[in-house]
C-alpha cells in the first residue's frame, strides 16, 4: 500500500527590532513540494501487537482496517512476550479461541474456534495444512504471525469449518538487518537455546536463518519433550515488479504425554501428590516426529496493470509413537492400561495462483482477485491397540510391557486430489466496503482402508 506525504518548506526573514522602511519588507519564499512514498504489505513483519496486516484475510495486501470481517493477528512480539511454545499457547487470549480445549499437550495443536474444532482448519502461509490421524504441531519460534480469520470462508478456502480458519505465518527475511541470540533455564529444569538472525546486504537480496533447541521438562521425571526446529527465508527482487520468498524449515521433535489419572483417585488422594505420578511405561513410551516444510511465493505486476501472484508449498510428516492409556482402577487398588501404537508418514502438494488489478467503475472501486487452487495430499497409517499390564496405583514399579499381538489392527493408505477455482470483488464505494466471492471445488479420495478400496468423488460451488 503506498500512501503520499508532501512535506512544504518556507524561508522566513528574522524581522529586526530597529524600524525599518515598509519597502523593505520580503515575501516567504515557497520551495518545491517533496513527495515521500512508503510501501508496505502482508509479509512485512509487525514490529509490536497490533498487525495491520492478515496474508489469509482476502489473500491480497488490503488492510485489515478495510476487511468486512473479524480478523485477530498474534504477532511475534506477542507469542514472544507470553512465552507461548505451542500454538494453543499462542491463541490463549484470543476472542473466540479455546487454544487448549484439553490442557497441554505438545502432540497436537487441537484449538476450537467459535465452539467448532479447528484442528483441520489450520493453514501453513495461506495454504492448507493437511493432516489425518497425527498432527503437525508447527513451532512458533518459526511464526511471524498468526492469523484467526472468523466466520464461513468456503468462497476462498473450498472446504472447511464455518467457523473460520487459523493461518501460521512462517518468518521471512526482511530488508533491514538485525538478530538475537539467547538461552532459558526454567524451575523444572527445562532449557532452550534460541537464534533469529536477518541480513538485507543490499535492496535486491535478503536472507534470514532462524533456529530453536529445547528441551522441555514437567513435574513427570520419566518424560520429555525434545524439539529442534531450523527455518530459512530468502527474498529475491531483482527489480521493482518482482518478489521471490523461499521459505523452508525441518523440525524434530519427541512430544509424548503421560497417561490420565483415574478419577477414583482423586476421590483418595490429595490431587497435588498425583501431579508427578506416572502410569505408563519408559521402555515402551516413545515418539519420533519429524516435519519438513518448503515453500516459494512468487509476485510480479505485469505490464498490463495485472498482478501474478503464486504460493507453493510442500510438506513432509513422519511420526511413530508408541504409549499407554489408563482405562480405570481396579477394586485391588491397581490402575488398568492399554497401549497403542502408531506410525504415519504423509506427503502433501499446494499450489495457489492469483491473478489481481483494481479497476473502477463510475465511483466505485473492484479489487479483483482470480485463483487457482490445487493440492495432492498422500496419507499412510498404521494403527495397532494392546491390551496393558496393571500397575499400582500408590507405587507404581515398571517393566510390565504390552503383550505382543494387539486385539486392533488398523491401515490407511489414501491420496486426496483436490482442484478449486474462485473469484473475489472488493467494492468500494466512498467509505463503504463489500465483498462478493465465488468457488468451484472438485475433489477425489482414492486408496485403502483396512484392506477395502476407496473411490470417492465430490464437487461444490459456494
Amino acid at each position: 500500500m503506498t500512501r503520499p506525504i508532501l512535506i512544504a518548506g518556507a524561508s522566513l526573514l528574522a524581522l529586526l527590532t530597529a524600524p525599518v522602511l515598509a519597502e523593505d519588507s520580503a515575501e516567504p519564499t515557497l520551495l518545491d513540494g517533496i513527495v515521500l512514498t512508503a510501501a508496505s504489505d502482508a509479509t512485512v513483519q509487525a514490529d509490536g501487537y497490533v498487525g495491520a496486516y492478515a496474508q489469509s484475510a482476502t489473500k491480497t495486501d488490503t488492510p485489515l482496517a478495510q476487511v468486512p470481517q473479524s480478523v485477530s493477528v498474534v504477532t511475534a512480539r506477542q507469542i514472544a512476550d507470553q512465552g507461548a511454545q505451542t500454538l494453543g499457547q499462542a491463541l490463549g487470549h484470543t476472542a473466540g479461541v479455546l487454544g487448549q480445549p484439553f490442557g497441554a499437550d505438545p502432540r497436537f495443536d487441537s484449538p476450537t474456534l467459535r465452539g467448532f474444532e479447528a484442528g483441520g482448519s489450520q493453514y501453513v502461509n495461506g495454504l492448507r495444512q493437511l493432516r489425518d490421524l497425527g498432527a503437525p504441531a508447527f513451532e512458533t519460534y518459526g511464526l511471524q504471525q498468526v492469523e484467526v480469520l472468523k466466520g464461513p470462508n468456503s468462497s476462498l478456502y473450498g472446504a472447511g469449518s464455518p467457523a473460520g480458519i487459523i493461518n501460521q505465518v512462517q518468518k521471512r527475511a526482511q530488508d533491514r538487518d538485525f538478530g538475537e541470540v539467547g538461552l532459558g533455564l526454567d524451575s523444572n529444569g527445562a532449557s532452550q537455546a534460541f537464534f533469529d538472525l536477518n541480513r538485507a546486504p543490499d535492496a535486491v537480496l535478503s536472507w534470514r536463518l532462524t533456529g530453536i533447541g529445547r528441551d522441555s521438562r514437567t513435574q513427570i521425571d520419566e518424560l520429555t519433550n525434545r524439539r529442534a526446529y531450523l527455518g530459512g527465508a530468502l527474498r529475491w527482487q531483482p527489480d521493482g515488479a518482482t518478489t521471490v520468498d523461499v521459505i523452508a524449515s525441518q523440525t524434530t521433535d519427541a512430544p509424548i504425554t503421560p497417561p490420565r489419572v483415574p478419577f477414583a483417585l482423586t476421590e483418595t488422594e490429595d490431587g497435588r501428590t498425583l501431579r508427578d505420578r506416572y502410569f505408563g511405561e519408559p521402555a515402551f513410551d516413545d515418539s519420533d516426529r519429524s516435519m519438513t516444510n518448503l515453500g516459494i511465493e512468487i509476485d510480479h505486476q505485469l505490464d498490463n496493470g495485472w498482478t501474478l501472484s503464486q504460493g507453493f508449498r510442500a510438506e513432509r510428516f513422519d511420526w511413530t509413537y508408541t504409549g499407554h492409556y489408563v482405562t480405570g482402577l481396579d477394586a485391588d487398588g491397581a490402575v488398568t492400561r492399554g497401549a497403542n501404537l502408531q506410525d504415519e508418514s504423509t506427503r502433501g502438494v499446494n499450489l495457489d495462483t492469483r491473478l489481481s488489478n483494481s479497476v473502477t467503475t463510475g465511483a466505485a472501486t473492484h479489487d479483483l482477485l482470480l485463483g487457482l487452487d490445487i493440492r495432492q495430499y498422500d496419507a499412510r497409517t498404521d494403527t495397532q491397540f494392546f491390551a496393558g499390564q496393571p500397575i499400582d496405583a500408590r507405587d507404581p514399579v515398571f517393566g510390565a510391557l504390552p503383550g505382543d499381538a494387539p486385539f486392533y489392527s488398523g491401515s490407511r493408505d489414501v491420496t486426496l486430489d483436490q482442484i478449486g477455482l474462485y473469484a473475489q470483488d472488493e467494492i468500494t464505494w466512498d467509505n463503504w466496503r463489500a465483498g462478493l466471492a465465488l468457488r468451484h471445488d472438485r475433489t477425489r479420495i482414492t486408496g485403502t482402508e483396512n484392506g477395502a478400496r476407496i473411490d470417492q468423488s465430490d464437487s461444490a460451488t459456494t
